[in-house]
């Protein structure tokens, strides 16, 4: 199985991910601020004490992976920060061979998509948080133009839902997919990992109606 570096497993998709990649019996290092915040313990799980946005622990915790998620959150736009290390890190180390960004639908050239998303709130968000939506059109456009097989997951309205609804892909110029639940989102990340081939580029992700 290979090794995954995951950044933001501790958060509410993170530890999904943390969960199915365990399960799935592939080696994980996860970057953390406080261990203590990650309740999963496995001999294939390796915790490493960091901040993303400071850089401290990121050599670490890409070193010898082949497969990198990025899960981060923040109310703050420090994403984009947190990116200029992961990528410098992942160009120097030269091993990584597949990485998934998760962002959110209405970033970059999915504006317009955003904008259809069902939901009295929703459409405007990009225009009530713009600083953090244009900090990940920054990360985005970072991962873009750094040569590393990236695919950019610009995920819908993240839900808690446990039913198994498909999980449908768009294009940015696509009507966009429906609200879609993290175990449904993290399940389908590591079936994209775990195909044989692999295409880096961008998509928007959700579930069918």
């Amino acid at each position: 199985m290979s090794r995954i570096a995951l950044f933001g497993g501790s958060g509410k998709l993170g530890s999904k991910l943390l969960t199915r990649a365990l399960d799935h019996d592939h080696r994980v290092n996860a970057l953390t601020r406080d261990p203590a915040t990650i309740k999963r313990h496995a001999e294939n799980l390796t915790l490493i004490k960091g901040n993303a946005e400071t850089g401290d622990g990121v050599a670490a915790t890409v070193r010898g992976c082949r497969w990198v998620i990025i899960s981060l959150s923040s109310t703050k736009p420090v994403i984009a920060q947190c990116l200029s290390h992961i990528v410098r890190e992942l160009q120097a180390s030269r091993v990584a061979e597949r990485i998934i960004f998760v962002s959110r639908i209405g970033v970059g050239d999915s504006k317009d998509q955003g904008r259809k998303v069902s939901g009295l709130i929703q459409p405007y968000m990009p225009v009530v948080k713009r600083p953090l939506f244009d900090d990940l059109a920054e990360a985005e456009e970072l991962l873009r133009i750094s040569g590393l097989a990236t695919l950019i997951l610009r995920a819908t309205l993240l839900t808690d839902d446990e039913s198994p609804r498909p999980v449908v892909t768009a294009s940015p110029t696509d009507a966009p997919p429906h609200r879609i639940g993290r175990t449904a989102l993290a399940n389908t990340m590591l079936e994209l990992l775990e195909a044989q081939t692999w295409s880096p580029g961008e998509l928007t992700v959700g579930s069918a109606k």
